[in-house]
């Protein structure tokens, strides 16, 4: 079965997280890596937005001590605007999540808005041949 976990984990691998970094994740799924990310450095804070309600929910009850700890947040938006103040994160990711934007120079603009001047964005995503089986990823990715 194909899925993003390989892809998610360079991503997180080469963002270079560093110790009190503040990071974004754009589409979190479950977040089964959370626990990898708040090893890469001391005291992350996590922020995960999502638009499946499905996901936000796996994932906030999932990560109820990291919630509880107050080192990851959960949050639903709505795939346009990203709910936090300006220049807020030091690394922004997101992985294969490009083939949903509904407008992609808008959210491309919300990102470099809530991303400190010095911060850093990872955009992962696969080619067409990668989802090609997949019927619903296929009209989707075509539309980009």
């Amino acid at each position: 079965m194909k899925n993003n976990i390989g892809m998610t984990l360079e991503t997180i691998k080469n963002i270079g997280l560093n110790d009190n970094d503040q990071l974004l994740e754009l589409g979190h799924g479950n977040c089964g890596h959370l626990k990898l990310i708040l090893q890469q450095a001391r005291s992350i804070r996590y922020s995960g937005l999502e638009i499946s309600s499905t996901m936000h929910q796996q994932a906030s009850a999932d990560h109820r001590a990291e919630i509880a700890q107050r080192q990851a947040s959960f949050r639903l938006y709505d795939g346009l605007h990203i709910p936090f103040q300006d220049e807020l994160f030091d690394k922004i990711i997101s992985v294969n999540t490009l083939y949903f934007w509904e407008d992609i120079p808008a959210l491309l603009a919300e990102i470099r808005r809530v991303l400190k001047p010095e911060g850093c964005v990872a955009i992962t995503f696969a080619d067409r041949a990668f989802y090609g089986d997949f019927a619903f990823y296929k009209i989707r990715i075509q539309s980009v």
